[in-house]
């Protein structure tokens, strides 16, 4: 049977990564809490854009549909003018 010699550098690698992992897992509770705020602040803040915006586009698509229907009734009164205009003009 061989003996495993472990490199001086692995310890060192070990340990950093070993803090590094204890340190990341041991967020102090306040911490916690403070970012759950922000979290739901956020979340209330998106969730004011986002009726913003849907009521812009409400509006928008409001203002198309008019704009389509006096386009669409221009349409025919220009179309039912003509056709008097024809009317009258026969013999």
């Amino acid at each position: 049977m061989g003996v495993h010699v472990q490199s001086p550098f692995q310890n060192k690698i070990s340990s950093r990564n070993r803090n590094a992992r204890e340190e990341h897992m041991n967020i102090p509770t306040l911490s916690l809490r403070t970012l759950d705020k922000k979290v739901d602040n956020l979340d209330r803040e998106l969730w004011e854009e986002i009726k913003g915006v849907e009521s812009k586009v409400m509006e928008n698509m409001t203002s198309i549909e008019t704009n389509i229907l006096d386009a669409v009734t221009k349409s025919r009164l220009s179309s039912d003018n003509q056709r008097n205009t024809i009317g009258f003009e026969g013999p």
